[in-house]
């Protein structure tokens, strides 16, 4: 019985990821695919947990299963980019999904009395890949956002980086 289970649980992880409309799954085969099926663990939380923070450490990529994430990004409240504040900057980069970044409260920090403002840059759903770009696209050992459940519940899959990658 619990045999059975294990497969019907593989099998419905496999079914999951086979509608990820996402390069790093779409040309898997049966085989890479179950492998990866196999390494997941399914991560659980409620509204307000926070996942993973900007610059930690890269340990784990994420496929939302279930409920809605808000990736965010914190920057310096003084800085400047190419003569933009950092809102002005992200509402042209957001620009192109047609949803404007939100902001939330300034926040003070113990370095140096700097101060942060965190925007979510965007909402994540079930079937959002989270921490591929970082590796693949920013090279980055870090997390370049932050990570925190939107919903009353949330679930995702969580599968550690130097595993994902090689069964790829």
């Amino acid at each position: 019985m619990l045999e059975f289970q294990k497969r019907r649980v593989l099998a419905d992880q496999m079914n999951f990821m086979k509608q990820i409309p996402s390069p790093e799954f779409n040309m898997l085969s049966k085989k890479k695919l179950q492998n990866i099926c196999e390494a997941l663990a399914v991560f659980s939380c409620i509204k307000g947990t926070v996942i993973f923070n900007q610059d930690d450490p890269l340990k784990y990529l994420y496929i939302v299963k279930e409920g809605e994430f808000g990736s965010q990004v914190r920057l310096h409240v003084d800085r400047k980019v190419k003569g933009l504040d950092p809102s002005e900057m992200l509402k042209e980069c957001d620009n192109s999904s047609g949803k404007l970044a939100s902001k939330s409260k300034t926040m003070s920090t113990k370095n140096n009395g700097k101060k942060y403002k965190m925007y979510q840059i965007a909402s994540l759903g079930p079937g959002s890949v989270i921490g591929c770009e970082d590796v693949m696209v920013a090279k980055s050992d870090t997390h370049v956002t932050s990570l925190v459940c939107l919903s009353m519940k949330g679930e995702l899959y969580r599968i550690e980086r130097d595993s994902f990658f090689p069964k790829l």
